[in-house]
């Protein structure tokens, strides 16, 4: 068995180095539809609770399609009223979202990661109602 690196292998080598070594684990990951979105930073819970994940506000939308308005959180057509503390300051609590909306949630807070069921909407005139789905 050789252990002779070939030039081109080394500097192919040498050149990744520094992508791997500047990638920083992410601070939880949130599983939704068929994505895995891996989040750089999340915030503390308030109230110290290890179930409750809060996200920045910029991260929602790629975790589930909405979208933070002065409405609430939108997603095409719908749109659903936020209460004042499911944000705070730069971070949302997409825990409380998802109970909110009817999602089901499930999440290992030992290894950072969060499973939210796949949101379905009954199309209706109005209101439109929103419930968890599987």
């Amino acid at each position: 068995m050789s252990h002779i690196v070939e030039r081109r292998d080394f500097l192919r080598m040498m050149s990744a180095a520094p992508l791997v070594a500047m990638t920083p684990p992410a601070a939880a990951t949130v599983l939704y539809n068929d994505r895995a979105v891996a989040l750089a930073k999340v915030g503390t819970d308030p109230r110290g609770s290890r179930e409750a994940l809060w996200i920045r506000n910029a991260d929602l939308p790629r975790v589930n399609d909405f979208e933070l308005k002065p409405q609430g959180a939108c997603r095409a057509d719908i749109c659903v009223p936020i209460p004042k503390d499911m944000m705070r300051g730069h971070y949302f609590n997409v825990t409380a979202f998802a109970r909110k909306v009817g999602q089901s949630i499930v999440a290992d807070a030992d290894r950072c990661v969060a499973m939210l069921t796949t949101l379905v909407v009954s199309h209706c005139r109005t209101p439109c109602r929103l419930r968890g789905g599987g």
